[in-house]
Protein backbone atom coordinates (compact mmCIF):
# COMPACT_ATOMS: atom_id res chain seq x y z
CA UNK A 1 0.00 0.00 0.00
CA UNK A 2 2.30 2.73 -1.21
CA UNK A 3 1.62 6.29 -2.20
CA UNK A 4 3.01 8.86 -4.59
CA UNK A 5 3.89 11.05 -1.62
CA UNK A 6 7.55 12.20 -1.93
CA UNK A 7 7.74 12.60 1.86
CA UNK A 8 9.25 9.41 3.34
CA UNK A 9 7.05 9.92 6.43
CA UNK A 10 3.39 8.98 6.83
CA UNK A 11 1.20 11.05 9.13
CA UNK A 12 -0.78 8.71 11.40
CA UNK A 13 -2.06 11.01 14.18
CA UNK A 14 -2.04 14.53 15.56
CA UNK A 15 -1.62 15.46 19.24
CA UNK A 16 -4.74 17.19 20.54
CA UNK A 17 -4.14 17.75 24.25
CA UNK A 18 -2.77 16.37 27.49
CA UNK A 19 -4.95 14.04 29.54
CA UNK A 20 -4.62 13.65 33.28
CA UNK A 21 -1.50 14.36 35.29
CA UNK A 22 0.62 11.34 34.32
CA UNK A 23 1.54 12.29 30.76
CA UNK A 24 -1.34 10.86 28.73
CA UNK A 25 -1.84 12.44 25.31
CA UNK A 26 -5.12 12.52 23.40
CA UNK A 27 -4.39 12.02 19.71
CA UNK A 28 -6.58 12.10 16.63
CA UNK A 29 -5.76 9.37 14.10
CA UNK A 30 -5.82 10.85 10.61
CA UNK A 31 -7.31 7.73 9.05
CA UNK A 32 -10.64 8.52 10.78
CA UNK A 33 -10.55 5.05 12.29
CA UNK A 34 -9.47 5.32 15.93
CA UNK A 35 -10.16 1.65 16.60
CA UNK A 36 -7.85 0.57 13.80
CA UNK A 37 -5.19 2.93 15.14
CA UNK A 38 -5.43 1.21 18.52
CA UNK A 39 -4.98 -2.21 16.89
CA UNK A 40 -2.27 -1.19 14.40
CA UNK A 41 1.16 -2.84 14.51
CA UNK A 42 2.68 0.33 15.88
CA UNK A 43 5.22 0.53 18.67
CA UNK A 44 6.84 3.92 18.08
CA UNK A 45 6.20 7.19 16.28
CA UNK A 46 8.34 10.17 15.35
CA UNK A 47 6.84 13.51 16.38
CA UNK A 48 7.16 16.52 14.08
CA UNK A 49 6.51 20.01 15.44
CA UNK A 50 6.65 23.18 13.37
CA UNK A 51 8.33 21.18 10.59
CA UNK A 52 11.08 19.79 12.82
CA UNK A 53 11.44 16.03 13.39
CA UNK A 54 11.97 15.07 17.02
CA UNK A 55 13.41 11.84 18.41
CA UNK A 56 11.21 8.76 17.96
CA UNK A 57 9.17 7.83 21.04
CA UNK A 58 7.94 4.42 22.10
CA UNK A 59 4.22 3.86 22.61
CA UNK A 60 3.42 2.20 25.94
CA UNK A 61 -0.37 1.98 25.52
CA UNK A 62 -3.28 3.09 23.32
CA UNK A 63 -6.96 3.01 24.11
CA UNK A 64 -10.15 4.61 22.86
CA UNK A 65 -11.16 7.83 24.58
CA UNK A 66 -14.35 9.27 23.10
CA UNK A 67 -13.75 9.72 19.36
CA UNK A 68 -10.01 9.97 19.85
CA UNK A 69 -7.25 7.80 21.31
CA UNK A 70 -5.46 8.14 24.63
CA UNK A 71 -1.78 7.30 24.22
CA UNK A 72 0.90 6.86 26.84
CA UNK A 73 4.48 7.35 25.62
CA UNK A 74 7.75 6.26 27.16
CA UNK A 75 9.46 9.25 28.76
CA UNK A 76 6.30 11.39 28.88
CA UNK A 77 5.29 11.20 32.54
CA UNK A 78 3.86 14.62 33.41
CA UNK A 79 1.06 16.81 32.16
CA UNK A 80 3.52 19.52 31.08
CA UNK A 81 5.51 17.01 29.00
CA UNK A 82 2.26 15.84 27.40
CA UNK A 83 1.23 19.45 26.68
CA UNK A 84 4.43 19.86 24.66
CA UNK A 85 2.99 17.31 22.20
CA UNK A 86 -0.14 19.38 21.52
CA UNK A 87 -0.29 19.93 17.77
CA UNK A 88 2.55 17.49 17.06
CA UNK A 89 2.24 15.34 13.99
CA UNK A 90 2.99 11.69 14.75
CA UNK A 91 4.73 10.03 11.84
CA UNK A 92 5.94 6.61 10.79
CA UNK A 93 8.30 5.72 7.94
CA UNK A 94 6.54 4.94 4.65
CA UNK A 95 7.64 1.29 4.82
CA UNK A 96 5.87 0.83 8.19
CA UNK A 97 2.47 1.83 6.85
CA UNK A 98 -0.13 -0.76 7.91
CA UNK A 99 -3.05 -2.06 5.91
CA UNK A 100 -6.29 -0.17 6.52
CA UNK A 101 -9.78 -1.59 6.11
CA UNK A 102 -11.54 -1.07 2.78
CA UNK A 103 -12.71 2.51 2.30
CA UNK A 104 -10.25 3.97 4.84
CA UNK A 105 -7.22 5.89 3.56
CA UNK A 106 -4.19 7.76 4.78
CA UNK A 107 -4.39 11.47 4.03
CA UNK A 108 -1.34 11.35 1.77
CA UNK A 109 -3.05 8.69 -0.37
CA UNK A 110 -5.95 11.05 -1.08
CA UNK A 111 -3.88 14.20 -1.64
CA UNK A 112 -3.18 14.66 -5.35
CA UNK A 113 -5.98 12.40 -6.60
CA UNK A 114 -7.88 13.65 -9.63
CA UNK A 115 -11.53 14.12 -8.66
CA UNK A 116 -14.10 13.11 -11.24
CA UNK A 117 -17.82 13.78 -11.11
CA UNK A 118 -19.29 10.32 -10.49
CA UNK A 119 -22.08 10.40 -13.07
CA UNK A 120 -20.43 12.30 -15.91
CA UNK A 121 -16.74 11.53 -15.41
CA UNK A 122 -16.04 15.26 -15.75
CA UNK A 123 -12.73 16.23 -14.07
CA UNK A 124 -13.22 18.62 -11.16
CA UNK A 125 -9.64 19.15 -10.02
CA UNK A 126 -6.96 17.55 -7.89
CA UNK A 127 -7.21 17.11 -4.13
CA UNK A 128 -4.95 19.81 -2.71
CA UNK A 129 -5.31 18.65 0.88
CA UNK A 130 -7.50 16.70 3.26
CA UNK A 131 -9.23 19.10 5.64
CA UNK A 132 -10.18 17.63 8.98
CA UNK A 133 -13.73 18.15 10.16
CA UNK A 134 -15.71 17.13 13.21
CA UNK A 135 -18.08 14.67 11.54
CA UNK A 136 -15.81 13.70 8.64
CA UNK A 137 -12.79 14.81 6.67
CA UNK A 138 -13.11 16.82 3.47
CA UNK A 139 -11.32 16.60 0.14
CA UNK A 140 -10.26 20.16 -0.69
CA UNK A 141 -9.66 21.19 -4.29
CA UNK A 142 -9.46 24.54 -6.10
CA UNK A 143 -12.74 25.79 -7.57
CA UNK A 144 -12.53 25.35 -11.38
CA UNK A 145 -13.82 28.89 -12.05
CA UNK A 146 -11.85 30.63 -9.29
CA UNK A 147 -8.67 28.82 -8.14
CA UNK A 148 -8.41 31.16 -5.13
CA UNK A 149 -11.58 29.53 -3.76
CA UNK A 150 -11.54 26.07 -2.29
CA UNK A 151 -14.27 23.45 -2.64
CA UNK A 152 -14.71 20.96 0.21
CA UNK A 153 -16.29 17.58 -0.56
CA UNK A 154 -17.11 15.26 2.36
CA UNK A 155 -14.71 12.30 2.21
CA UNK A 156 -17.40 9.72 2.96
CA UNK A 157 -20.38 8.03 1.38
CA UNK A 158 -22.52 9.04 -0.42
CA UNK A 159 -20.25 11.89 -1.59
CA UNK A 160 -17.04 9.90 -2.02
CA UNK A 161 -18.26 7.19 -4.37
CA UNK A 162 -15.07 5.39 -5.38
CA UNK A 163 -11.33 5.72 -4.83
CA UNK A 164 -8.90 4.15 -7.32
CA UNK A 165 -5.43 4.67 -5.89
CA UNK A 166 -3.77 2.80 -8.77
CA UNK A 167 -5.38 5.15 -11.31
CA UNK A 168 -4.80 8.20 -9.10
CA UNK A 169 -8.42 9.26 -9.13
CA UNK A 170 -11.61 9.35 -7.09
CA UNK A 171 -15.22 9.66 -8.16
CA UNK A 172 -17.37 12.03 -6.14
CA UNK A 173 -21.03 12.94 -6.12
CA UNK A 174 -21.24 16.62 -5.26
CA UNK A 175 -24.09 17.90 -3.11
CA UNK A 176 -26.40 20.08 -5.18
CA UNK A 177 -25.27 23.71 -5.17
CA UNK A 178 -21.84 23.01 -3.66
CA UNK A 179 -19.97 24.61 -6.57
CA UNK A 180 -22.17 27.73 -6.25
CA UNK A 181 -21.19 28.48 -2.66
Amino acid sequence: MSSTNPDPWVLVAVGLRAHGIRGGVIVKPVTRSPGDFCEAPLDRVTPRQRGELLAPIRILSRKMHGGAVLVEFEGIATRSQAEELRGAEFLIPEEERWELPPGVYYHDQLTGLLLLEAETGEPLGRVARVAEGVACDYLAFPHPDNPRREVLVPAREPFLVEVDLAAGEARVSLPEGLMDL
